[in-house]
């Protein structure tokens, strides 16, 4: 057993280890810390140099660490005899049972500690390792720098949208303002009060009169001092009395109350800084006592406009206030013809001088006349003066408004006063010749009441010749007499001339229809959507005329005889050639 155990140890001892270097002695140093082979001997050497009872894993001794440490270091084999070999352990006897520490066991591979060396030792870095580490700690670092300048920046903003809404003369969270108080102190010391105040949707001026107040106005001025903006500070807070004299704050030259809500706040207007043009003044909220506290701060010289206009402009002008679309009912007779006109649905119709269709263009300007006229003074009392009739306005609804106009004389002037609902007040001398139409005015001009995009078939007849012209999608197709394209553009135009066409005067005469060439008609255009007749345009003789060729005309059945302009009826087809495509191929 002793010999058998003796000649093993010898062929061991003989045999080389893997990459070909020999097993005693002192090694290499690639050989004994470098490649896979190196290592695997290593740990084997390892192994019998020391192994832990605890664990049964090896361990390097202390002094064969350091000597072999050194020699990395320094490039250097070890010295003779630092990391040769220990002395071996003893082999297993046949019957025995194996130890943790057998050499037969499989050797375990010393244990690294984050990609180390032997024993948690850190190994030398490869540059690829080195450029990859670099470049990850790089993009970290910008990563970083980025988040924070983000950050700086945001706050930056926060800071800057905190500064411009603090040096808002309104702020934002301001409650909508009720009441406004307006103190104006004169030159030469008086003090005018102007007061404001909200009334359901709509502005009232309390002071120094009571009357609807000019809501384009008050929301001008409200908006203008939420756009507003102090521009930096002249002085702090707590100034004494001579310097706010001297920027015209003691006492304020305008001092601005408004209130929404619980909230009340004061806005004091002073001098114009005679460089910049621009104003000093001081805001603050709470009560009258904060003032001595708020800093003395400049805006824009363009706000002592809105904060300067009279209690005149601050008033509403307009002597009859009303939406041309909520009007019903207009009577006006104050002027010659007199009139009455009634809405009809979606038209309008006269009930006087005359009963019949109202000429829509006319009505819409008697509308806005009426909604346009303005008062140029406002008075107490009525100027003597002779009375020159009324305008009554009827509403949806069932309201009246009545206006009652009056002439005064002075000298060669006649001036014109009303009373209404806004009291007494004088307006422009020409608002009656606005107001002023003839009969032909009033009456529909219109022939035809049609929409020319519902025509779908237009037929046309001139005294024994017809033909017809049918839409067809976008394209318009001449089906009798014959198959034929037509030229789109061409019908468009008509139809747009038809939809278009209206009297120049109507005819009074006494001859009959037939005398006029209307029974039978020279010329009709009958207009069809679908099996809808739409209507029918009758074209007769020429009418005597030193101005412009001119024929009469009917248009709607119980019509007028009404008489158009020749050149107005240029567009409209006579002939089938007048709407043929010049491009098409040749009628079949």
């Amino acid at each position: 057993m002793d010999a058998a155990a003796g000649g093993l140890r010898r062929r061991r001892e003989a045999r080389p280890a893997a990459g070909g270097a020999p097993a005693t002695g002192a090694a290499p140093l690639g050989y004994l810390l470098q490649g896979d082979a190196s290592r695997r001997l290593r740990g084997r050497r390892l192994h019998r140099a020391a192994v832990d009872r605890r664990t049964g894993k090896p361990r390097l001794l202390p002094q064969h660490r350091r000597l072999c440490l050194g020699a990395l270091r320094s490039h250097h084999h070890p010295a003779q005899g630092a990391c040769r070999e220990p002395p071996r352990l003893p082999l297993r006897r046949a019957g025995d049972a194996p130890s943790r520490g057998d050499a037969r066991s499989p050797p375990s591979r010393p244990r690294r500690a984050g990609g180390g060396g032997v024993d948690g030792e850190a190994q030398p870095m490869s540059a690829r390792r080195r450029l990859f580490v670099t470049t990850g700690l790089l993009a970290l670092a910008g990563v970083g720098a980025a988040v924070y300048a983000l950050a700086l920046r945001s706050a930056d903003e926060a800071a800057q949208r905190s500064a411009a809404e603090r040096a808002r003369l309104l702020p934002g969270d301001f409650p909508p303002v009720d009441e406004i108080r307006l103190e104006r102190r004169s030159k030469e010391g008086g003090v005018e009060h102007i007061r404001l105040r909200r009334r359901g949707s709509r502005w009232w001026l309390v002071a120094p009169v009571e009357a609807p107040a000019a809501e384009e106005e008050v929301e001008g001025l409200l908006a203008r001092l939420h756009a507003a903006r102090a521009e930096g500070v002249v002085s702090d807070g707590h100034v004494d009395e001579s310097r706010l004299q001297e920027y015209g704050l003691h006492p304020p030259r305008i001092r601005l109350t408004l209130v929404g809500g619980e909230r009340t706040r004061w806005i004091e207007v002073g001098a114009k800084n005679p460089f910049d043009d621009r104003l000093f003044i001081r805001t603050y909220e709470g009560t009258p006592d904060a003032a001595d506290e708020a800093p003395v701060t400049a805006v824009d010289g363009a706000l002592d406009y809105p904060l300067s206009k009279s209690v005149f402009l601050l008033r509403e002008r307009r002597v009859l206030p009303l939406d041309p679309e909520t009007v019903e009912r207009v009577e006006v007779d104050a002027v010659s013809p007199a009139y009455r006109l009634v809405r009809d649905g979606s038209t309008w119709r006269a009930e006087r001088p005359f009963r019949g269709r109202a000429d829509e263009g006319t009505v819409r300007s008697i509308l806005d006349t009426l909604a346009r006229l303005q008062a140029i003074e406002f008075a107490d009392a009525l100027p003597a003066g002779r009375p020159l009739g009324q305008i009554r306005v009827g509403r949806i609804g069932g309201d009246e408004e009545v206006l009652e106009l009056f002439g005064v004389e002075d000298g060669d002037l006649l001036r014109l006063w009303s009373r209404g609902p806004l009291g007494i007040a004088q307006v422009q001398a020409d608002a009656l010749r606005r107001l002023e139409f003839s009969d032909f005015d009033l009456r529909e001009k219109r022939l035809l009441d049609v929409d020319r995009m519902q025509v779908d078939r237009v037929v046309v007849r001139v005294g024994e010749r017809t033909f017809t012209l049918e839409r067809t999608d976008a394209s318009w197709q001449v089906t009798e007499p014959v198959q034929a394209l037509a030229a789109t553009w061409k019908v468009t135009a008509a139809l747009y001339a038809i939809e278009q066409l209206r009297a120049s005067a109507f005819y009074e005469g006494e001859r009959s229809p037939a005398d006029l060439g209307l029974d039978p008609p020279k010329w009709t255009v009958e207009l069809y959507a679908g099996a809808a007749h739409l209507g029918t345009l009758r074209v007769g003789a020429r009418a005597p005329s030193s101005v412009e060729p001119r024929r009469y005309a009917l248009g709607r059945e119980g019509g007028r005889i009404s008489i158009v302009r020749e050149r107005d009826l240029k567009a409209i087809p006579r002939r089938l050639e007048d709407v043929l495509d010049a491009g098409a191929a040749a009628p079949r």
